[in-house]
């Protein structure tokens, strides 16, 4: 009895701890669910909040698990509000803590997760690592569809690193697993995947077609109608590779009426444009014209740069072809008859440009991929070397502003005083000594203005040019022809003691002119900022932008940063790139100054 108590008591305690679990364990759920209900109804704010709450209940209980459900929660909602960058470090707590316990599946999902952020955010080699683990995992399990879930992935990141081999392999996976899972629809998008790859990186027409039509035969059981859209958009450009054109309109038209019922305003765009593409191989202008319309009425004003270009590139089909249409009912013609000569001469050079017309069309249509940025840079460096010649213009009309002043102010007034003073002598007013005084005053002023003649002979001789100014007048007279809400251009000197050298100067003003040129094409930037400055003997040129930025090791597009390091080597300075993806680019040269 005397022991009896003790026991109970401490049954009693136990008990009272056992019961707070459950009820820590209850409020974690609870909490997450209506978190869910928060993020349904968009609430973020709140969601983040109830998630927040759960996490520090299930912390103070040490509920393991709980935690990692927290961490995800949180990580979801990140997600969903395209804030890639927290999502994927809550997504690393939860895949952590899973760890801990450890639970295979759970980490499996967790690695999903992380796929879909990598690929947002174009973390290609992030997605392929997340993709690959995933894999492993449930081919261990085994679970049949969790693995081509993740071989989807694979190959899609593959596909996007340019590993076109491993990304058919795992196409091939993919397919394989949703046939043992049964799972029709989806083995049709595994091979779907496969054409594509087939068609757009090997050019293997004949396999692509396969892969392609069966895919589209199960989109179309299951209803499944942008994919659809798509399947037909493909198969309308291998017919047009063919040249097999009514097939590919067939397609195209095909590929337009499934995208209008999901109103997918890209593929239906992308349809037409492709339409105006046949019709005008076909030299069918009027039915050409009614698809471009269709396609420039789609596109609006929220089309990106490249699809902007191609709508370009066709409206310069267009025109050769309404030319050709002109010509063959002798509008050219009309207003040279009377000159028999120069009437064949004309109609040999418009045979001549007909040549050359069709040709480029050609290229343009059947070159796509190649003319990417080509065009665009071309003409920023012709609009940059046009802001040049201005920023010239104005230094120049500076400096015969500074003369005119010169003259009127100082020149002017000494001879208009030296006149009125004459004029009193002639006169004959005044004493001799009155006399005496006003010629000395006229000798004074004679001098003065003598002395402004010389300043004004040698201010016109100067053979220095102010290329500080001009770079100055360079960037301001850009910057109010660029966009002004993409990119915001700056530039400032800052303790530059003397003008530079001619040929210095001239090599420092082409290193700005490149390097614009090279952000305003490729960049993508929102800010781009250019400094020059002096440092002792020393001049500093910081040019950085917040762009997309580019992986120094891997190939790039262009020339321009090669070109800047040449010019550096040419002021026996040297330069240094800093950059990465997604973390902009930033150029530092060092010039040494000539005395």
């Amino acid at each position: 009895m005397r022991h009896l108590l003790p026991s109970i008591l401490y049954l009693f305690f136990c008990w009272s701890l056992v019961g707070q679990s459950t009820i820590d364990t209850a409020n974690v759920h609870r909490l997450l669910a209506e978190a869910r209900t928060s993020l349904n109804e968009v609430n973020y704010l709140q969601a983040d909040s109830l998630a927040n709450a759960a996490l520090e209940v299930a912390t103070s209980g040490n509920y393991t698990i709980g935690k990692a459900r927290c961490f995800r929660m949180l990580g979801f909602s990140c997600e969903m509000q395209s804030d890639w960058k927290n999502a994927y470090l809550f997504y690393i707590q939860s895949l952590e803590t899973w760890q801990s316990i450890p639970d295979n599946m759970e980490i499996g999902k967790l690695c999903r997760d992380i796929c879909f952020i990598k690929e947002a955010e174009g973390d290609y080699i992030e997605q392929l690592k997340f993709a690959k683990r995933g894999f492993v995992i449930f081919e261990a399990i085994p679970d049949m569809d969790r693995m081509g879930d993740f071989a989807i992935e694979v190959a899609n990141a593959n596909k996007n690193l340019g590993r076109h081999d491993q990304a058919g392999v795992f196409f091939w996976k993919a397919a394989n697993c949703y046939n043992i899972q049964k799972d029709t629809l989806r083995e049709a998008i595994a091979k779907y995947g496969l054409g594509d790859l087939f068609y757009k990186n090997y050019g293997v027409l004949d396999s692509a077609r396969i892969h392609i039509r069966e895919s589209l035969l199960v989109f179309i059981a299951h209803k499944d109608t942008a994919r659809a859209a798509q399947g037909y958009n493909v198969l309308g450009a291998i017919c047009q590779d063919e040249e097999n054109y009514p097939e590919a309109l067939k397609n195209y038209h095909l590929s337009n009426d499934w995208a209008k019922e999901v109103e997918d305003t890209f593929l239906q765009f992308d349809a037409y444009l492709n339409l105006t593409q046949i019709e005008i191989y076909r030299s069918n202008y009027n039915t050409a014209k009614s698809y471009y319309s269709q396609a420039e009425k789609l596109l609006g004003d929220s089309g990106s740069v490249l699809d902007k270009e191609r709508l370009l590139r066709m409206e310069f089909g267009l025109e050769i072809l309404r030319l050709e249409e002109q010509k063959r009912k002798g509008v050219y013609f009309m207003s040279i008859l009377a000159m028999l000569l120069m009437f064949f001469v004309g109609w040999i050079y418009l045979l001549k440009q007909k040549q050359k017309a069709k040709q480029k069309a050609n290229d343009f249509i059947l070159r796509e991929s190649q003319l990417k940025h080509e065009k665009q840079t071309i003409e920023l460096i012709n609009e940059i070397d046009t802001v040049a010649s201005k920023s010239r213009e104005t230094g120049a009309w500076e400096e015969r502003a500074k003369i005119k002043k010169l003259v009127h102010n100082e020149i002017g007034s000494q001879l208009a005083a030296t006149k009125w003073r004459l004029q009193t002598l002639k006169s004959g007013m005044g004493s001799k000594e009155l006399y005496r005084e006003e010629l000395t005053k006229i000798e004074e002023m004679t001098s003065k203005a003598y002395k402004h003649s010389r300043n004004i002979e040698r201010l016109l001789d100067q053979k220095q040019t102010d290329w500080l100014g001009e770079i100055s007048s360079f960037f301001e007279i850009l910057s109010s022809k660029v966009n002004k809400s993409k990119p915001q251009i700056t530039f400032h000197s800052q303790g530059i003691e003397n003008n530079l050298p001619t040929d210095q100067g001239h090599l420092i003003f082409q290193i700005f002119k490149i390097a614009t040129a090279n952000t305003l094409a490729y960049a993508n930037a929102n800010l781009f900022t250019c400094q020059l400055s002096q440092v002792e003997d020393e001049l500093i040129i910081l040019i950085e932008d917040d762009g997309k930025g580019f992986n120094p090791s891997m190939p790039r597009e262009g020339t321009g940063l090669d070109n800047l390091k040449e010019l550096a080597i040419q002021l026996n300075g040297q330069a240094q790139i800093d950059s990465g993806l997604g973390k902009g680019t930033t150029i530092t040269i060092t010039i040494p100054l000539r005395k």
